[in-house]
């Protein structure tokens, strides 16, 4: 205790953990709110597409996207500890921080409202298309177009309601949860670590180490992502799908290597391989690609395939920072508790986006406009039960 007194810089390192009692009851419960109000808002619409079971689809949609809500409220919490401090002192810093963490799960809300407005629209853009196609709505063009238009319109006002509600809803769950709490909503866990040399301590170690394991999570992720949309690709194209095996298991073994061999060459091949997947991703975006199915034809963008191509992109930009190999790199890891975990929860946020679009059974049909060309199909007509061949969409 001397020792601490005299020179408790040296003797204890004192760091600020991440609350996790606070992190998961705040965003468990804003996930579960909040996805009922965007299953609610998606009936609201009409958008019959995503509407039958809503209790199911309100569960299953409210649990993939709690690593997004537990994002935010990390993300809540530490802009409320750099802004009022670590301690919690008065009401007044209790209601900011109340104010703060609710408008960060609010943010969180809108965004994942926002995607699925967007994918609804798809949706009713491509119900409004098959429609004409089999009976013909209107006799012009602009005449579909109108109808597009409205559509659009619609879902922007559920998305603005929404916000509104989001808000409402996100600060009353947050001020709730702080009053069973007795009044307290906590931003940090301090914990002293001993930094004497006494005993086992060793040195802290670099921020390489940090920046290689988010990077294995990373192509963790990507593998996962595609291994949860194979199925659906060799069902519809079998080259495809084997493309997509060899590509993951090629990051698989890049994430083993990280693990086992961590050094130069293997952050080497990683960005070599990532950056030609990303350079890739971008060509059949734009253009298409010029051999294979579709050549010269742009290749719609869906969850899965979006949220893929933005793991390989932060795997290629943390296979860039550990190739730089900076004296930022060298120094003592200073990143905290909070930040290393942000940086883990978007990873896994991001891959709850693209098991929601991998079509999987139970994880919703979030796949089949986007991910893979449309082929035509029979539909029932009105008149009885011959069916008519519907010219194939592009996604």
């Amino acid at each position: 205790m001397t020792a601490v007194a005299l020179e408790p810089s040296a003797a204890v390192q004192v760091r600020r953990g991440v609350p996790w009692k606070t992190v998961l009851s705040l965003g468990i419960v804003m996930a579960l709110a909040d996805g009922y109000w965007m299953t609610t808002l998606r009936g609201a619409v009409g958008a019959i597409a995503r509407t039958q079971g809503p209790f199911a689809s309100w569960l299953r949609e409210s649990l993939l996207s709690v690593p997004l809500f537990l994002l935010a409220v990390l993300a809540g919490v530490t802009l409320a500890m750099r802004l009022f401090g670590p301690a919690r002192g008065t009401w007044r810093t209790v209601v900011a921080t109340i104010l703060v963490v609710a408008a960060a799960g609010t943010l969180a809300g809108i965004a994942e409202l926002a995607v699925s407005s967007g994918y609804d629209y798809i949706l009713q853009t491509h119900q409004l298309q098959r429609m004409d196609a089999i009976h013909p709505m209107c006799s012009t063009q602009n005449c579909l177009d109108i109808e597009q238009q409205r559509s659009l319109w619609l879902q922007v006002h559920s998305v603005a309601y929404g916000a509104v509600l989001l808000l409402i809803t996100n600060l009353v769950a947050v001020g709730w949860i702080t009053a069973m709490r007795g009044g307290r909503i906590d931003v940090a866990k301090l914990r002293t670590t001993d930094m004497s040399g006494a005993g086992d301590a060793t040195p802290p170690a670099s921020r390489v180490e940090s920046v290689r394991m988010l990077l294995v999570l990373s192509l963790a992720a990507t593998v996962v992502v595609y291994g949860a949309t194979l199925p659906a690709y060799l069902s519809t194209s079998p080259v495809s799908g084997v493309v997509m095996f060899a590509v993951a298991a090629l990051q698989l073994l890049l994430a083993a290597l990280l693990l086992i061999l961590p050094g130069r060459p293997a952050a080497i091949a990683t960005a070599v391989v990532t950056g030609t997947l990303v350079a890739l991703w971008l060509l059949s975006s734009t253009t298409g690609l010029p051999l294979g199915l579709g050549v010269g034809q742009p290749e719609a963008v869906g969850p899965a395939l979006l949220a893929t191509s933005l793991l390989e992109t932060v795997s290629l930009i943390l296979a860039l920072v550990l190739l730089r190999d900076g004296a930022w790199l060298r120094r003592p890891d200073g990143f905290s508790d909070h930040a290393r975990w942000m940086a883990a929860f978007a990873v896994v946020a991001l891959t709850m986006l693209g098991l929601a679009g991998s079509g999987l059974p139970g994880l919703g049909n979030y796949g089949n406009t986007g991910d893979k060309p449309l082929t035509a199909t029979s539909t029932h007509n009105h008149s009885g039960g011959a069916t008519e061949s519907v010219p194939p969409l592009n996604g």
